[in-house]
């Protein structure tokens, strides 16, 4: 009898097998079944090894992004230049501008077509656009495009180094390829500043209010409003302060400084902006609720920020703890304010495209179906100024899944924004490919993946 040492069946009395019984030696069977044992962790380890590999690869690529966007952005920026040179809003931001910036202030809102804030039209009047050859603007239109695509790395690192999170490469690649492709080209076709302002001032008065400082982020919100008027919709972000006392006081400094921009203008003249009344697009949720409307005044558009604010307040209220409301909440409201808007215009989406690509700084390398939804939503949000009627769905299915990732994110179990720290090393989060290598020889692959790759 040959005894197998170290087996001992659960729930039976035979300690051995017997030679010949099964036809096979016993030594043979054993060291077979250890050989099936060990397959399976070397490939497994073999995987593992793979994708590291190809994170590595990820980070060497990644060292290109000042080169490769840049020239993206250069590309799509000259492809839409014909539009930005033809745009109307851009000669009507220009010149009444330049009047104001001359001291006559009852020129900006004697018409109420005008519907930009103070900020907008002195900002587009710094350069006089209009007062150029169209060669020129669009040399100037392939600037600002570079100028925004290397705009969108540095808001990714400068939201990541707000979370005390080292800069990532993949991060502000990423970023900067999806604001070439899909925003430098839309955003030029208005000149629409706040477009890209406002999404930006709400995320940082997000931070600077779960961090206390609630007077900074009250003047954050205040600009934002200063450059059109739905930025009044970012109150409900004063909300991430940790007490009450000092959300009151962030959002009574919002519509003091609010109130000090456009005080000048409402004492020195005519305000016409309130008498202004849009189109009601068809394939708009207000076309379908009132398809017998054909204008839209400040009235309803008060009924329509009253939602938002509600919507704002309570996605604040649920994520009021978690990292993801910095960009969740602004993307809510955007995107409420869309849904009920009776225009819909191609350059409306670039605020929510912004809000999404800055929603990847809290994404690890192990949240590709959250990294996966987020790239779609940009792309979805790319195209649906363009998509007539199906717009309202597109809104709407957006909306929805913005919705779906809040409900993640609060069930996930982050970290409080203003405790945010890096737990365990990210490859997403390193920004040289030679910190990875050292992860490879302990103790296996895959374990050393599992744990530089933990979930958020």
């Amino acid at each position: 009898m040959i005894q197998v040492t170290g087996f001992k069946p659960a729930g039976s009395s035979t300690t051995g097998f017997k030679h010949g019984a099964s036809g096979a030696d016993p030594d043979q069977v054993t060291a077979h079944s250890s050989a099936k044992v060990n397959l399976a962790p070397n490939r497994s380890d073999q995987l593992a090894a793979a994708d590291v590999r190809l994170l590595e690869l990820a980070h060497r690529v990644a060292r290109w992004r000042w080169i490769v966007v840049p020239i993206l952005a250069a590309i799509m920026a000259a492809y839409r230049s014909e539009a930005f040179v033809s745009s109307i809003d851009l000669h009507l931001f220009d010149t009444l501008g330049r009047a104001v910036l001359a001291g006559h202030l009852s020129a900006a809102y004697a018409s109420p077509i005008n519907q930009g804030g103070p900020l907008q039209l002195i900002a587009a009047a710094i350069v006089p656009l209009s007062a150029f050859h169209s060669g020129t603007i669009i040399a100037l239109n392939i600037s600002s495009g570079v100028v925004i695509a290397i705009a969108s790395m540095w808001l990714i690192r400068c939201l990541r180094r707000s979370f005390a999170l080292p800069s990532s490469a993949p991060h502000e690649l990423t970023a900067g390829l999806i604001t070439a492709a899909w925003i430098v080209g839309g955003y030029g076709v208005r000149c629409h500043l706040a477009e890209l302002t406002v999404p930006v001032a709400w995320m940082f008065a997000g931070v600077a209010a779960r961090r206390g400082r609630w007077a900074q982020a009250g003047i954050l919100l205040g600009l934002a409003t200063g450059f059109e008027a739905w930025g009044l919709l970012g109150i409900p972000i004063a909300l991430l302060a940790d007490q009450s006392s000092r959300a009151i006081r962030s959002a009574a400094i919002m519509i003091a400084t609010a109130a000090l921009i456009y005080l000048p203008f409402l004492l020195s003249g005519p305000f016409e902006q309130p008498k202004y009344r849009w189109p009601i697009f068809n394939g708009t949720l207000v076309h379908l609720l009132w398809p017998h409307a054909t204008t839209f005044g400040w009235a309803p558009r008060l009924l329509q920020g009253a939602l938002c604010l509600g919507i704002g307040c309570i996605m604040t209220v649920a994520l009021r703890h978690r990292a993801g409301a910095i960009w969740l909440v602004p993307l809510t409201i955007l995107l409420t304010r869309l849904l009920l808007d009776p225009v819909q215009i191609g350059y409306y989406w670039v605020a929510p495209q912004i809000t999404l690509i800055a929603g990847m700084v809290f994404l690890r390398a192990a949240n590709h179906a959250r990294i996966a939804i987020i790239i779609a939503l940009v792309g979805i949000c790319s195209v649906s100024g363009d998509l007539g009627s199906w717009t309202t769905g597109i809104t709407a299915f957006t909306l929805a899944a913005t919705l779906g990732l809040a409900v993640v994110e609060r069930r996930s179990g982050a970290i409080p924004a203003d405790d945010y720290q890096p737990r365990v090393a990210s490859l997403w989060s390193t920004g040289t490919s030679s910190t990875l290598m050292p992860t490879i020889a302990s103790p296996s692959p895959r374990e050393t993946l599992a744990i530089t790759s933990g979930s958020s």
